[in-house]
């Protein structure tokens, strides 16, 4: 039994590493696509990070634009907040006052 665990384990153990011999340089490379588009970059280098254009200022009819939406946004926040159902949520001692006060009224109806 225990000469079979043995055997078992020393196989565990070699079948990974057996997966790695059969890696040789050729078929390390990668395919041919990868190695045309590695030689290019190789060759042409990376992109310059520094080379990046400076943002353009905004226009004026693009601020115009921004201001209008900004408006509108701020007239559907106004909409919102006049709503009854955007009422904040009661605060937890109001809550608590009014569980104390309708356990009371319970009481008192028994």
């Amino acid at each position: 039994m225990a000469i079979r665990a043995t055997f078992l384990a020393v196989i565990a153990a070699l079948v990974p590493a057996s997966a790695c011999a059969g890696l040789d340089g050729d078929r390390a490379k990668g395919p041919p696509w990868f190695e045309e588009r590695a030689a290019k970059a190789e060759k042409d280098g990376y992109p310059d990070l520094s080379a990046i254009p400076e943002p353009r200022a905004t226009s004026a009819e693009s601020e115009t634009r921004w201001n209008a939406l900004a408006s509108e946004l701020n007239a559907l926040g106004k909409a919102l907040d006049a709503d009854t159902r955007a009422a904040p949520a009661p605060a937890a001692s109001d809550i608590a006052a009014f569980e104390a006060q309708a356990r009371a009224e319970i009481e008192r109806g028994r």
